[in-house]
């Protein structure tokens, strides 16, 4: 059972999500670091014609446990980082990435519109990913939302308590009206099991934000209530996928209203949801109309 209630889905006109990102993490295939995914980037540069690469280091952390409890009566911890490879391809606009490295394949967009426009990319990247790599399984399948609450781009007055525009589970503090005003910063954390085995972990704070896509504000700022929501299943099999990613997404739009106030779902603006991708609808006419004229020239 999802412990978030039903909700109808809708297009907000100011879209609160500034970016979303669908991750893979395999078991290591070494040769993506030791060769340049050359035939990956061929089959996807068209669409994502601009590559870097950038170098990070991925921690791990290990606790070897002892059978010895006098000799060695606590575990013994260590944590060492490895220095992996991301190759990174963007569109020409700089509204898609994808990312590749040894353990791990995301697709990113920092220009969210609706799932049908996003998931038909997700798709065609990892069965390029599948074909060429062809992974054993896969370790994490995540979704992870970024959703920034503004107050100035929804007309909302700066003085409306954050209280009035998220939920009291959510709010805490922000929920009292004697307390709320003099808090002067705000985070929480919280893990949440889902049906079918997968988990959503969310968290919410306040941040300084005037460009979202710059990670240290520069110049004037406004505050805005944060919410990042990485929803993920542990360890799935190749052919299910496409499935856990879908799965995973009917739950976020749940899991968002569950947080947010109907005051604040209103001054986002509603749109009538949409569900078809508008590719599908041209295709489909162009076939109904090739239909018709076959109809009519081939009358019986």
């Amino acid at each position: 059972m999802i412990p978030f209630p039903e909700a109808k889905r809708v297009i907000y006109k100011t879209n609160p999500i500034v970016e979303l990102i669908c991750e893979f993490r395999f078991p290591r295939i070494l040769k993506i670091n030791e060769n340049e995914p050359v035939e990956f980037q061929e089959r996807i540069r068209t669409k994502y014609p601009i590559n870097k690469i950038t170098s990070g280091h991925q921690g791990q952390v290990t606790i070897e446990m002892s059978n010895n409890t006098v000799d060695a009566p606590l575990p013994r911890f260590s944590h060492s980082e490895e220095k992996i490879k991301n190759h990174q391809f963007f569109s020409a606009d700089n509204t898609l990435m994808v990312n590749l490295n040894s353990t791990s394949l995301s697709i990113a967009t920092q220009k969210y519109e609706k799932w049908e426009k996003f998931s038909p990319q997700i798709n065609e990247v990892l069965g390029i990913f599948v074909d060429i790599y062809k992974p054993a399984f896969y370790e994490r399948i995540g979704l992870k939302y970024v959703d920034a609450i503004q107050k100035s781009k929804l007309n909302l007055n700066n003085k409306t308590p954050w209280g009035k525009l998220v939920k009291p589970h959510t709010a805490g503090y922000f929920a009292n009206k004697e307390l709320a005003q003099f808090v002067k910063n705000y985070m929480s954390t919280v893990e949440i099991d889902i049906d079918e085995g997968a988990v959503a972990q969310i968290r919410t704070f306040l941040a300084h934000v005037t460009d979202m896509k710059k990670t240290i504000p520069v110049g004037p700022s406004e505050i805005a209530f944060i919410i990042i929501s990485d929803l993920f299943f542990l360890r799935k099999d190749l052919e299910n996928a496409a499935k856990s990613v879908d799965y995973l997404h009917s739950v976020a739009y749940r899991l968002l209203r569950s947080i947010i106030t109907d005051k604040l779902h209103n001054a986002m603006g509603l749109q009538k949801y949409d569900n078809t991708n508008t590719t599908a609808k041209n295709v489909y006419r162009r076939i109904r109309t090739k239909y018709a004229v076959y109809k009519n020239q081939h009358k019986f």
